[in-house]
């Protein structure tokens, strides 16, 4: 039983997937005014050892795990997002100059692959949500 209990906790220390960010993490203190903010959250624990590819186009901007938070600028206009977790989910968002986008992440159960989907969020709620989740590892430098 003991044995049994210490494995358990191990798999689900070893498990969970960290955030990853491959771009300049945005700063509220020194946002651009000319460009639009992106901010894509997973707010809970379901699928909690997956991480998920967070795509801009064809950029990968980092791999969202749970309870945190990816976060970029990019320029008005168009912009195409993709996250993959075997299953590929898609939004478009026709980027405003200086405005902040709240968009989460959301696991939707399946049998073999974690569909998932995103759900833009108004900024109160967003901002809400933002405030306990975790930061990004970095993998970006200047």
């Amino acid at each position: 039983m003991r044995f049994l209990l210490l494995s358990l906790m191990s798999i689900l220390v070893i498990s969970c997937a960290p955030t990853k960010q491959y771009t300049k993490l945005s700063n509220a203190s020194t946002l651009n005014p000319s460009k639009a903010t992106i901010i894509v959250m997973r707010t809970n624990y379901f699928g909690y050892a997956i991480n998920t590819d967070i795509y801009e186009g064809e950029t990968l901007r980092g791999r969202l795990g749970p309870k945190s938070f990816l976060s970029w600028e990019v320029d008005p206009g168009t912009v195409f997002l993709k996250c993959d977790t075997g299953k590929e989910g898609y939004y478009t968002i026709d980027a405003k100059q200086g405005k902040t986008y709240y968009i989460q992440q959301k696991f939707l159960p399946h049998l073999y692959l974690s569909n998932t989907d995103f759900e833009v969020l108004d900024q109160d709620l967003g901002l809400a949500m933002l405030n306990k989740l975790k930061s990004p590892q970095m993998r970006y430098s200047d």
